[in-house]
């Protein structure tokens, strides 16, 4: 008769190591989130100052400055929303471990776009993805203003 007990003890490691993934997942998500908050807030003073001074620079270089500016907001926000989906999609990964290990293999969660709204990173990739659009929107849209 096999041992169980060495069996039992491996599978509260592996499912202490799941929920320490997720945990970390959770954590990694709002350092996400800061990265790109921090990026936005450089954006806006960047915005701040190119319109401070804007009679210090020839016409082609300030649109080039503005748009460019808000290129790097986009991309940002691009970036940390592909980084928050990667994170959903190994969270949903760790929950198949998870159902394995609990002995739950043929419960599949059901999944519904209801229940999307109540995760807290579909209202951070919401939040990304509308701020570096309308960000890069307005420096797109100030860029074409005539020069004061």
């Amino acid at each position: 008769m096999p041992d169980m007990t060495v069996d039992n003890e491996m599978s509260i490691r592996r499912l202490e190591y799941i929920y320490r993934q997720k945990e970390g997942l959770n954590n990694r998500s709002f350092a996400i989130f800061a990265f790109f908050q921090s990026i936005f807030t450089l954006g806006v003073g960047a915005v701040a100052f190119l319109i401070r001074d804007a009679k210090s620079f020839n016409p082609g270089t300030f649109r080039i400055l503005l748009e460019s500016v808000g290129v790097a907001v986009f991309v940002a926000g691009i970036l940390s929303t592909i980084l928050l989906v990667s994170g959903l999609v190994a969270w949903g990964r760790y929950g198949e471990d998870e159902r394995q290990l609990l002995g739950k293999e043929g419960e599949v969660p059901s999944f519904s776009f209801k229940a999307c709204w109540g995760w807290f990173e579909t209202y951070l990739i919401l939040a990304i993805f509308l701020a570096a659009l309308g960000f890069w929107c307005f420096a797109h849209k100030l860029s074409d203003l005539p020069l004061p």
